[in-house]
């Protein structure tokens, strides 16, 4: 290849004035000296003239093969077509207004699903080398895998030569944080100094952790955002966890979710001399990255001889214990939210075929109108190959404008998507906080673009570009009808349109309609006039057990002074936020089976007449009840006792074995059922317990208040409340129980 005359081509693209007036000079001064020898031959000026040009040929197309020389023709001609597009579109403000936003729909809305998917199931994990990494694992004597002691995490440390590194986590701890406005509860991870560094990973701003660090943190990046406003300035500063000082030293980029996606805070898991010594406490995980060359075969084998190094020496802790080594897990996406998510990419390239069909009619009807300007271009010399791309040019400039108005439409439907989300659930957010339109989406948007102006046009320009010319000629300036082979595109066009609208509405209607019924699907408790409240327990002040228990009984108290307060209690675990504790008790008489399975919630007295639960028959818990050496009572619900006791009455019945010390428990009431995990999910046998005979969960501890009015206007009276008790406790995820329903549906 001639790269000094490529270069030329593409000069020439850039200046072109020049070489044409230069073009046309040599034209004229050739006709000219033609002419000049014609006159002199004795030819009259008229003929001598005509005979140059005739001698010569045709000026325009020695003119067009010159140009093709100098440059690129295809670009050249390309960009021609795309001007003469614009002036088209120019001309017919309200078709070009119609087309592009019908097309702004389709594409905006199936940019913003990619993203979606691109942010939550494409994105690999941000790691460097992520081949590297493995998950270490303890395994007991009977294969089981558990998490692994520092004894043990010390001595593969050493002992490891198969690995670069190995780093220990915990997977979260929830803490404390004080001293910045309002006290709140934090998911923080504790990691050894090594962590980031292992990984690969490094922060935005600031630091990740030294080998000397032992009071400092780590903020992710959605928590800085959004509790510290992005503040850069908070680099340095000093945050008091569960009453400890810790300085800020750096920020995580955004996609780091690891050890898991919703924590807020990383902070050195450092070992005293006692937990280096220590193999029976297991309590850790650990991962580790390969060194270059070595196969996860040979790390295995190293670690096996590591495990058998560990039960000679220590035979009592580690005797028939071995490790296993795994390639590190990614994100998993749990089955609802994939399917959700490709179901709504499903629903959004139906609407992008709609508006395809739609734009692509809307081509056809217009081009009717342009058949006496494309015959008058065929006559002219233009071939069939030219009239299409001219035509294809026009579609992509529409695809074009409809995708920039697409990415504002995607931008504002991201943004709708995203408030959608349940603001406080333990279930993970998966990374929606990140989705964005980034590099990725904007060359699938681009793409689309591409792809959608070529489609909607492609058949337009191919009925447009054949004309018959002494029809077309003979009707231009007239109105003419369209074609019956055209009428019959249209007719299929409008009838694919509307099958495929027609499926995509039946699906949405099926959508609606499950929604509705989820909505009023009953849930065995009155939600109206309903605050939550939760309150989790500070451990470093309030112990679990007793000392609990006054805590959130003096809370309590407060809460029932408040005027406008009609009843109040609380639960250790709420109803629909995906999380619930069970149970297993003794079978029941003459019935097959080693255990029955119940579902088991701590609350206190007052919690079925806050929360609208009827009670059947027996009594509600009573003060006396909520004490630590009170007699063992429990009430249940009616599904636990059509399955334990067939249908007769509990009350006064006993359930062995479920109290401390293996001791019977008394039934003493029966409530009315009620949906636990969700509106959908069917009613399983419920034991509840007083909190004050089995406090656990405090993490999860909610307050449930009906009030006489708008639930929301008591929110900071509640607040007071509980700072009453003490200054320092987090009171959070206020909401109604409304809302709760809503999130969780």
């Amino acid at each position: 290849m001639n790269w000094h005359r490529e270069l030329a081509k593409l000069g020439a693209l850039f200046r072109r004035r020049k070489p044409t007036d230069d073009l046309a000079e040599e034209i004229r001064a050739h006709l000219q000296m033609e002419e000049q020898e014609n006159l002199e031959s004795g030819m009259p000026p008229d003929e001598a003239h005509y005979a140059a040009l005739r001698r010569f040929g045709n000026v325009t197309l020695a003119q067009e093969r010159s140009r093709e020389m100098w440059g690129w023709n295809t670009v050249e001609t390309l960009w021609q077509d795309l001007r003469y597009g614009v002036r088209q579109l120019r001309k017919n403000p309200g078709f070009t207004a119609v087309a592009v936003l019908t097309l702004a729909l389709g594409i905006g809305a199936t940019t913003a699903i990619f993203s979606v998917v691109d942010t939550v199931l494409v994105q690999g994990a941000p790691y460097q080398n992520p081949a590297q990494l493995v998950e270490i694992s303890a395994k007991n004597p009977q294969g089981e895998e558990e998490p692994v002691s520092t004894g043990d995490f010390i001595h593969w440390q050493a002992q490891s030569p198969a690995f670069e590194s190995l780093a220990a986590y915990k997977r979260w701890e929830l803490r404390v944080l004080t001293g910045v406005r309002e006290p709140d509860e934090v998911w923080a991870s504790p990691v050894t100094t090594n962590f980031f560094h292992l990984l690969g990973v490094n922060t935005i701003m600031g630091r990740t952790f030294l080998a000397s660090d032992t009071q400092t943190l780590v903020l992710s990046n959605e928590y800085w955002r959004s509790h510290f406003a992005a503040d850069p300035k908070i680099i340095g500063k000093t945050l008091v966890l569960d009453n400890k000082p810790y300085t800020v030293i750096g920020i995580a980029p955004a996609d780091l979710e690891f050890p898991d996606p919703n924590t807020q805070v990383w902070v050195p898991l450092v070992f005293s001399a006692a937990e280096k010594d220590n193999h029976e406490h297991k309590l850790l995980d650990v991962i580790a990255r390969l060194k270059p060359g070595v196969t996860l075969h040979q790390a295995q084998a190293a670690m096996d001889l590591a495990a058998r190094q560990l039960a000679m020496q220590y035979p009592k802790s580690n005797a028939g214990r071995t490790a296993h080594v795994k390639p590190i897990k990614g994100r998993e996406i749990g089955s609802p939210l994939r399917s959700a998510i490709l179901t709504l990419l499903g629903a959004v390239f139906f609407v992008l075929l709609i508006v395809c069909t739609n734009v692509t009619s809307m081509l056809l009807a217009r081009g009717a109108t342009r058949q006496g300007e494309t015959a008058v271009r065929a006559a002219l010399g233009a071939g069939r190959w030219r009239l299409i791309r001219q035509l294809v040019a026009e579609g992509v400039l529409l695809a074009g404008a409809g995708s920039l108005a697409g990415l504002g439409l995607a931008s504002w439907g991201l943004a709708t998507i995203v408030s959608q989300l349940p603001k406080y659930s333990l279930v993970e957010t998966q990374a929606i906080h990140r989705i964005s339109i980034n590099l990725p989406v904007l060359g699938f948007t681009v793409a689309l673009a591409l792809l959608t102006g070529t489609v909607v046009s492609i058949l337009p320009a191919l009925r447009i570009s054949s004309p018959n010319l002494n029809e077309s000629l003979k009707q231009r300036g007239r109105v003419s009808g369209t074609s019956a082979g055209g009428s019959q595109v249209q007719r299929a066009l409008i009838v694919s349109e509307v099958a495929l609208a027609l499926v995509l509405l039946v699906g949405a209607g099926l959508m609606i309609q499950s929604f509705e019924r989820l909505e009023t699907t009953p849930t065995g408790f009155n939600p109206d006039h309903l605050l939550t409240v939760r309150v989790p327990l500070v451990k470093y002040k309030h112990s679990e057990g007793p000392q609990s228990v006054a805590f959130y009984r003096n809370v309590l108290e407060r809460i029932e002074a408040i005027p406008g307060v009609r009843a109040a209690g609380m639960a250790n675990n709420l109803p629909f936020i995906g999380f619930h504790t069970v149970t297993s008790f003794p079978p029941p008489p003459n019935s097959p089976g080693d255990t029955f399975i119940a579902a088991t919630r701590s609350v206190s007295p007052g919690y079925f007449q806050a929360m609208g639960i009827p009670l059947k028959e027996g009594r509600d818990f009573t003060p006396a009840d909520n004490q630590k050496d009170a007699p063992c009572v429990r009430i249940v619900n009616e599904a636990m006792v059509r399955r334990y006791w067939s249908g007769v009455d509990p009350v006064g019945k006993q359930i062995p074995k479920a109290c401390r010390n293996d001791a019977a428990a008394l039934i003493v009431g029966r409530v009315a059922d009620s949906k636990q995990g969700s509106v959908d999910s069917q009613v399983e046998p419920e034991v509840y317990v007083p909190y004050g005979q089995h406090p656990f969960a405090s993490f999860l501890v909610t307050f449930v208040v009906r009030t006489a009015s708008n639930p929301s206007e008591i929110a900071a009276a509640v607040r007071q409340a509980v700072w009453e008790v003490d200054h320092d406790q987090p009171v959070i995820q206020i909401r109604t129980m409304g809302n709760v329903i809503t999130e969780s549906i």
